[in-house]
């Protein structure tokens, strides 16, 4: 959250961010598959539930970050100003399940993000099939 946070204090347009799912199914914010290398835990994020993740610093080896926590993409939309847009990455192939998109679009309404928001990923088929789920929100290819 400190690096979304400071983001927006430097006026940015736009926040991307790369989405997993937990294995209850919590949309968080990570890049990689594993939080190995950002917090001091071990394990794939889809094998851990959101308690374990939470129960992780994500401060990369940090000291100063010491008390930041993997974010639910919830958490990130919470603050995001009504002028800044939000760019999401589906990083894992449970997103070619039409559930996980519905559970991605659920946060995107509760949070009041959908009209600001554009659906990425590396594999044209994870936004296709998010895009089925819903087809006013764009979406794009990271090549």
């Amino acid at each position: 959250m400190a690096a979304f946070r400071r983001a927006i204090e430097e006026g940015t347009d736009i926040i991307e961010t790369d989405v997993h799912l937990t294995a209850d199914g919590a949309i968080v914010c990570i890049h990689d598959p594993t939080v190995d290398r950002t917090t001091d835990g071990t394990g794939a994020v889809q094998a851990l539930t959101l308690d374990q993740i939470r129960s992780l610093s994500a401060s990369g080896g940090r000291p100063e970050f010491r008390a930041e926590r993997i974010p639910l993409l919830e958490d990130l939309a919470s603050i995001l100003p009504e002028d800044v847009a939000l760019a999401v990455e589906l990083k894992s192939d449970r997103f070619l399940e039409p559930a996980a998109c519905t559970s991605l679009l659920d946060v995107l309404d509760r949070t009041g993000v959908r009209g600001r928001t554009i659906v990425l990923s590396f594999k044209m088929r994870r936004v296709r099939v998010f895009h089925s789920v819903a087809d006013d929100i764009p979406i794009g290819i990271v090549s």
